[in-house]
């Protein structure tokens, strides 16, 4: 790709940034955005597809699973943003709706979370079923489809008995408001949907894999590379040795190859360089997955 061709490529916000000075450049670089690969985007088509399916009793169900940051908030929030609330005259008011798993099988707590999300007021006094009717009432009201429930990981950290209510919980709501439930975790998420074996049924599994060091890679680095306030191209994706290095560094996990490419394409900024090289990599002394265990461990 030539210097022209990368610049007529570069997606329009960061084009502008160009021409900020330093300090937002930097700000514009590390600022979290949505970077577009072949997993993600077939994630976001099965939502989309669900989101479209006619109600029913028994909607179906997705758990999306993978290590941590390797890009599932980020997925959630790009769903998020393509159906945000609306004055409700030509679009359902509210039509998605994401929470966080509370820190354990606290189905009270989700409740709570769930309320806070959809800004009605509620009462610490107020028994479970007094929450889940407000919740099933304005959920209604506001033409609620899907309800998204990241760290579902979280249910586990509690009794079988109560891992099972907190699901048949979930469940509940999906069955009785004909809801897509789409919840999201590290690995052991598929523990948390498998409390039974209608649960298990229910939701269908979509793994978020390590990135290997291949084709695919590339493309999400050249990607990444559209994202940065650069007049030239910066030549991370075609230096062979520093995409492998980054990898290498990575362990592939995709939030951790999209932090080196920000810190050395801002260190490259700093430095005055149009290009990032091996020189932004050494210099912003990144500490791997790998050895943050081991210092754990230590």
């Amino acid at each position: 790709m030539t210097d022209q061709e990368y610049y007529e490529m570069l997606l329009p916000e960061s084009r502008r940034a160009i021409d900020f000075d330093l300090e937002d450049k930097i700000n514009f670089v590390l600022s979290g955005k949505f970077i577009p690969y072949r997993t993600a985007d077939g994630i976001l088509q099965t939502m989309e597809a669900l989101l479209k399916e006619p109600r029913k009793s028994r909607m179906p169900c997705l758990v999306v699973y993978g290590d941590s940051n390797n890009g599932k908030t980020s997925i959630i929030d790009e769903f998020v943003d393509r159906h945000p609330p609306t004055d409700g005259l030509e679009s359902d008011p509210l039509p998605v709706i994401d929470v966080e798993a509370p820190g354990g099988p606290d189905t009270s707590a989700l409740y709570n979370n769930i309320l806070d999300k959809i800004l009605i007021p509620y009462k610490k006094s107020h028994t479970l079923s007094q929450k889940e009717h407000l919740i099933k009432y304005h959920c209604a009201n506001l033409g609620t489809r899907m309800l998204i429930i990241d760290e579902i990981h979280n249910s586990l950290a509690g009794t079988p008995a109560k891992r099972a209510f907190f699901m048949n919980s979930v469940k509940g709501l999906g069955n009785q408001l004909r809801l897509n439930i789409v919840v999201f975790g590290v690995s052991t998420a598929l523990l948390a949907t498998s409390t039974d074996e209608q649960i298990q049924s229910r939701f269908r599994p979509i793994k978020l894999p390590k990135w290997l060091l291949d084709e695919e890679y590339a493309n999400l680095l050249a990607s990444l590379e559209l994202t940065l306030p650069f007049k030239k191209h910066p030549g991370i994706s075609t230096n062979a040795e520093l995409a492998t290095k980054i990898y290498d560094i990575s362990g592939g996990v995709l939030g951790y190859v999209v932090e080196i490419v920000n810190k050395c394409a801002v260190n490259a900024l700093e430095k005055g360089r149009e290009r990032v090289g091996l020189d932004d990599l050494r210099e912003i002394q990144f500490i791997s997955p790998s050895e943050r265990r081991a210092i754990e461990q230590i």
